[in-house]
């Protein structure tokens, strides 16, 4: 159950978090930060109250499958894992309306401006 919980606990929560300001980052810096006009700030790029839900909904699901998993209660364990993914697919939402939304500030990175 310790390893079980130091896996789950650590890795998995500790490496999201550290994803969500590193992707934004890297977002923001190839697409934003060479751009001359007003840019984004990177911390705009993530949603912080979808953060906050998949947080929640991750953290409850490590506790729910190892608790779940101690108790040797398989509905436990189920609902912990669907407390995970549940937030992991909020998480690459994220992801995906971050880099979806890349230009929206600086439309101008796209196309090629052709002087006559």
């Amino acid at each position: 159950m310790y390893g079980e919980l130091t896996l789950l606990a650590w890795l998995v929560i500790f490496i999201t978090g550290i994803w969500y300001r590193l992707f934004a980052f890297l977002i923001w810096l190839h697409f934003y930060g060479r751009a001359g006009t007003r840019v984004r700030q990177a911390a705009e790029l993530v949603h912080p109250g979808i953060a906050w839900v998949a947080l929640g909904l991750i953290t409850t699901g490590v506790t729910l499958l190892v608790s779940g998993t101690a108790a040797t209660s398989p509905t436990g364990a189920r609902a912990g894992a669907a407390g995970i993914l549940a937030g992991s697919i909020l998480v690459a939402g994220q992801y995906t309306r971050i880099f979806r939304d890349r230009n929206a500030a600086s439309p101008s990175m796209n196309t090629l401006e052709v002087s006559h």
